[in-house]
């Protein structure tokens, strides 16, 4: 929840999801609405949270798929209802229908995939993504607090849960679970992640109150990956996100025309993102890349993106590899115009045992002076990096607040 915010008088229910997987929900009852205003603290009183029932949908036969109907209208208000394997596989199989685009939809039980191959909801018609042409989900998603848990195995040029996306949103999503990737084709760089791998159009896209935890291993002709948002070539919002998953990233590829980029919530952005109240927890692995980056929020942001990045913090000392170029706490390399604001790095991003040349900086590797820099700090005892590693050399952000005990 963001503060200030005003809470209607009725039911509001608060879950708690574990990183087991468990989850815990308490429902109460508001007699009149509730205003929040920033900068207070609140208690609540007598709050008891109580065990979820496991109710789950399983994904296990990526071809089986028997037509049923949602309950629901797939409005805002009566969305469509993910309740069963059927509608799940509908979903998946149909994705490209005409008459999904701006339908609302809600989960209403945890998904297990267990299968040996993961089709992700949205994707490429060809697994190489060399020709053909995308078909997206252009629909709304709810999780409404639930969780995807198995593996996702796939080959493919787009993979995630979400495999493709496109003048939607999803929130109150968790993703735990493993992902594999291991495309058909390295002409390409593979766009991975734990909940959308790809976003493209020109209408906004939201993405709110989502998390990721697992491993991902994503082995393409370059690779653009992240916890939560592999690539996105439309217009983004990202809030309240969490990446507490590990992301190994290796480049198959001689050629210099695929980079590997990196993130814990986007690992490539070519289009304007605004990202707030993230926050990373993963670590970083990149192998054999011949030119990348890795940023615990976002891994790389375009020459013609603009990116607005506010209140994120990074508390993983991120693991580059061999090969990788830039390295930050926040940012790996921005290329383009941002602001980041009131973002705070509390890890070292020590060298690894490779000792290969790295340029590493505490809030970000490399930004162009388009990049304007304000009330960033470093909480980590020992980090003697530059804010910046390379481009800018003057900050109106230098502190260095330690690992005081009175923060």
């Amino acid at each position: 929840m963001m503060v200030p915010t005003t809470l209607p008088a009725g039911e509001l229910t608060a879950t708690v999801v574990c990183r087991n997987g468990t989850r815990y929900v308490k429902t109460q009852t508001l007699s009149s609405e509730v205003t929040y205003e920033a900068g207070k603290r609140y208690r609540a009183m007598n709050f008891s949270l109580s065990k979820s029932g496991e109710e789950i949908i399983e994904y296990d036969d990526p071809h089986a798929v028997t037509p049923m109907e949602y309950n629901g209208s797939g409005t805002e208000a009566d969305p469509y209802i993910i309740e069963s394997t059927e509608n799940l596989q509908q979903l998946i199989q149909y994705v490209n229908r005409d008459d999904y685009a701006g339908k609302y939809f809600r989960l209403t039980k945890d998904i297990l995939i267990n299968s040996d191959k993961w089709s992700p909801i949205g994707g490429h018609n060809n697994e190489t993504g060399v020709d053909g042409k995308f078909f997206y989900f252009k629909g709304h998603l709810d999780g409404d607090g639930h969780i995807v848990k198995g593996v996702m195995q796939c080959q493919s040029f787009t993979a995630a849960f979400i495999g493709a996306a496109s003048e939607g949103s999803v929130k109150n999503l968790h993703i735990l679970a493993d992902v594999e990737n291991n495309p058909r084709s390295t002409a390409q760089a593979a766009h991975t992640a734990g909940l959308i791998a790809y976003i493209s159009g020109t209408a906004p896209y939201s993405i709110s109150n989502c998390s990721y935890n697992g491993r991902i291993t994503s082995a393409g002709g370059g690779n653009h990956v992240a916890g939560l948002m592999g690539s996105t070539y439309a217009p983004l919002t990202i809030n309240g996100c969490i990446n507490r998953g590990s992301v190994s990233a290796t480049d198959n590829t001689a050629s210099s025309s695929t980079q590997t980029y990196v993130g814990g919530i986007i690992g490539y952005a070519q289009s304007n993102v605004t990202i707030s109240q993230c926050s990373n927890y993963g670590t970083f692995r990149i192998k054999d890349a011949v030119s990348s980056g890795s940023g615990g929020i976002i891994g790389y942001s375009s020459s013609s993106t603009n990116l607005d990045c506010r209140y994120c913090d990074n508390y993983a000392d991120i693991h580059r590899g061999s090969g990788c170029t830039y390295v930050g706490g926040i940012c790996g390399q921005v290329s383009g115009s941002a602001s980041l604001h009131s973002c705070n790095n509390h890890a070292v991003l020590s060298v690894n045992a490779d000792k290969e040349t790295t340029v590493r900086g505490s809030i970000a590797g490399k930004a162009t002076s388009q990049a304007s820099i304000k009330d960033c700090c470093i909480d980590a005892r020992g980090n003697t990096l530059p804010l910046i590693g390379e481009g800018q050399t003057i900050f109106s952000c230098n502190e260095n607040h330690g690992n005081s005990t009175s923060l």
